[in-house]
């Protein structure tokens, strides 16, 4: 099988040139129509060059762009070449260390909730606006897409973790007015998959942008009742870790 070269256009636009030349040269003097067709030509073969110069750089561009990140990605990336932390500076003679921060006073809860949030895995939006990695921790979510929250729950005096049995309600409530009920179930086909409580909601694509102020409210079977939020989110200045919706 025969392969395509560069030198192939440029070789023809040179005999082209060289031919119009010759032809120029028999008829006597060029005239401005003659100027116009050996001008042409010069300008053909500048683009013949150009062009197979070019050519193997057109190649190499679909496996540049596929190599680049994902646009619109909202999970973390890493920084090449970071700057190492800062060194506190030493503190002046004679100037003593202000006293460590006193913690408010501790909560008694009836019942405490460990949770996170999770992208969803393919095609569980009913927006159709998949996450660029499925089933990963993660605070930002955009427009479109399903957050999935998970959740355990522990009676505080008993030390149970709570079941399907142990709960009479318990419903995750949204700032716009949607609400989800948490289902308790196995994830995992295996029978050391874990059980854990799950809840879903899919965010509009007119939603506003920012924190998103959730509350899942339950009560036991006991009469326990409790209302698990995001406690532990820090927000200072550029940091904020709250569950929130991106671009």
């Amino acid at each position: 099988m025969r392969t395509s070269s560069p030198r192939g256009p440029l070789l023809r636009a040179c005999a082209y040139v060289i031919a119009s030349v010759v032809l120029l040269a028999a008829c006597g003097a060029p005239e401005s129509g003659s100027t116009s067709v050996a001008t042409a030509a010069a300008k053909s073969a500048a683009a013949a060059t150009t062009a197979a110069t070019a050519a193997p750089a057109a190649t190499a561009a679909p496996t540049a762009a596929a190599a680049a990140p994902q646009a619109g990605n909202v999970l973390l990336a890493k920084v090449p070449n970071a700057p190492p932390r800062a060194t506190p500076s030493p503190r002046p003679a004679g100037v003593t260390a202000p006293p460590p921060p006193t913690p408010p006073p501790a909560k008694v809860v009836a019942v405490y909730s460990q949770w996170d949030t999770v992208t969803a895995g393919p095609g569980e939006s009913k927006y159709n606006v998949d996450g660029s990695v499925g089933c990963t921790k993660a605070s930002n979510f955009a427009r479109g897409m399903h957050i999935v929250w998970r959740m355990e729950f522990v009676e505080t005096a008993t030390g149970k973790i709570l079941q399907a049995a142990d709960m009479r309600t318990a419903t995750l409530k949204l700032p716009n007015g949607d609400e989800a009920k948490l289902n308790f179930g196995r994830h995992g086909a295996l029978e050391t998959s874990p059980w854990f409580w799950t809840a879903a909601w899919d965010v509009p694509p007119t939603y506003p942008l920012g924190i998103l102020d959730w509350a899942v409210n339950v009560v036991t079977t006991s009469g326990k009742e409790a209302t698990i939020k995001d406690t532990m989110a820090i927000s200072s200045g550029a940091l904020d870790n709250h569950v929130t919706i991106v671009p």
